[in-house]
């Protein structure tokens, strides 16, 4: 996925959460940072976590999502609520493409561990 892509889709979403979702300015900026984040996280471990040289989002699992939820926890310090509201952020985003791009949503069923909730 190239950036003027990425930038598309994102602003996209933002409008689909201003719009549709009703989300305060702050929630908005807290989600899309949270797909910026997980999108450069599989960027940098796009080789160790065997992710395809073009990156296409739909193909991000439930896999990506659990080794991004062991890294910032573990190596970036997350506290519990941070990690919370990014997955929130990221499974939104999933909803989002799947209801407007008629791509499936490989997170569709994931839940968040039981020590984080």
């Amino acid at each position: 996925m190239d950036k003027a892509e990425l930038d598309k889709i994102m602003g996209l979403y933002k409008s689909h959460l201003q719009v549709k979702k009703l989300l305060a300015p702050d929630t908005i900026s807290l989600y899309l940072s949270s797909i910026n984040i997980f999108i450069s996280f599989c960027h940098k471990f796009q080789k160790k976590l065997a992710i395809p040289e073009k990156l296409i989002i739909e193909n991000l699992g439930v896999r990506e999502i659990e080794a991004f939820i062991k890294y910032q926890m573990n190596e970036q310090n997350w506290k519990k609520s941070t990690m919370v509201t990014c997955i929130s952020g990221i499974k939104i985003f999933y909803q989002y493409l799947a209801e407007s791009e008629n791509v499936k949503n490989p997170i569709r069923h994931f839940k968040l561990p039981r020590d984080i909730n």
